[in-house]
């Protein structure tokens, strides 16, 4: 081969080295534009998902908690004898909340007894029982009904309820469930539900109407 023709495959390689060099450049170029377009749009979906987030939770936060007319609790299958409960009941009804937990509280301290009749209990007047036929002092349905009227005032306060008042305060028989030797352990079922006391009068005055003008 004369010199010539080495000369020209040189610069003909080096000219291929060149355009190789060339496409490499256009070629990384383009990646780096891709990426740095593929990086914007995470950008913006992260930025618009950020947004919906921040709306999601300023709608939830808007979201009103809308006032309803009663609250209620439910004790189901304590432990406590029925016969309590149900006059335990009777004593709270027509009374608020506070008032309720504060006698349940002179009863633990046996200082006020739980009203009861006469077919349901002897005489207890050495018991401290003056003024009423018969009483008693119930320590485990005193403690379970505590229990529930803190749930019913939290119930309440949920529930916008201004003013509760005792309507409603409901026990009965719940199974009983064998013990030992045979024997029968006692559980009831308690509802106590609470309203307005200004709606209560009102509901009271309609109903006094309604009557007076039967008769």
């Amino acid at each position: 081969m004369d010199k010539q023709d080495i000369q020209q495959e040189r610069i003909e390689a080096e000219e291929e080295a060149v355009e190789t060099m060339k496409q490499e450049r256009i070629e990384d170029i383009a990646e780096g534009k891709h990426e740095h377009k593929t990086d914007a749009k995470n950008e913006k979906k992260t930025e618009e998902k950020t947004e919906d987030k921040k709306e999601s939770k300023d709608k939830k936060k808007k979201v009103e908690i809308k006032a309803k007319e009663s609250a209620c609790v439910r004790g189901e299958s304590l432990r406590i004898s029925p016969k309590y409960a149900i006059a335990t009941c009777r004593a709270i009804k027509h009374k608020t909340p506070e008032q309720a937990i504060e006698f349940l509280e002179l009863v633990l301290l046996k200082k006020r007894a739980v009203k009861m009749t006469g077919k349901e209990l002897g005489h207890q007047k050495s018991r401290g029982v003056h003024g009423m036929e018969a009483g008693v002092f119930p320590k485990n349905s005193s403690e379970a009904f505590i229990k529930l009227i803190k749930q019913l005032q939290a119930n309440a306060s949920v529930n916008q309820v201004d003013n509760p008042v005792i309507v409603t305060a409901i026990a009965n028989n719940a199974p009983e469930p064998f013990r030992r030797e045979g024997r029968k352990g006692k559980r009831a079922h308690v509802y106590i539900e609470v309203k307005d006391l200004t709606k209560v009068k009102a509901e009271w005055k309609i109903n006094k109407k309604k009557k007076e003008n039967k008769k």
